[in-house]
């Protein structure tokens, strides 16, 4: 009778071993999954925020050409310039304001927060400073000003 006991017992061992294993096995690949899937949509979060920026930089320079080409405009209490070919700019003390730029490009209905950012000096332009805005952990938006048009890159760090 104990013979029976113990290899019943050692039946139920090994199916709760291979319970145990499966389970094991499928949570890893489900969590290696998930990090790909996490990353895929990062990537698609900033160049989604990138083409934001753009449709809204577009759509200000329409309006300064339907306007006939103000200096300024007034737009939600920020006071918008162009640069020589109408592409909308933000400047405090000369430099570009990187806070507002984002204010005034990024979608206001569902707004991507950045982490920080940093500000480049002649980099890209000598007249212009870069903005540089962190989205997450390893995802930038860098938005910058060449030959007088409005340029925006995306780039990830590891």
């Amino acid at each position: 009778m104990l013979p029976e006991v113990f290899k019943r017992q050692q039946k139920q061992r090994f199916r709760l071993f291979i319970w145990f294993s499966a389970v094991l096995f499928i949570a890893g690949v489900m969590l290696v999954q998930w990090q790909k899937i996490e990353k895929k949509a990062e990537q698609t979060q900033l160049r989604q925020l990138e083409q934001t920026f753009f449709k809204s930089a577009s759509s200000f320079r329409q309006e300064w050409e339907l306007q006939d080409k103000p200096k300024q405009l007034n737009v939600d209490g920020i006071q918008l310039g162009f640069t020589a070919l109408g592409w909308p700019i933000v400047l405090h003390n000369g430099q570009v304001d990187c806070e507002r730029m984002w204010e005034l490009l990024a979608s206001r209905e569902r707004s991507v927060h950045y982490i920080r950012f940093y500000t480049e000096k002649g980099m890209r332009s000598e007249q212009y400073n870069s903005c540089f805005y962190q989205i997450t952990g390893s995802n930038w938006l860098e938005l910058f000003f060449q030959h007088e048009r409005i340029r925006l890159n995306d780039f990830l760090t590891d």
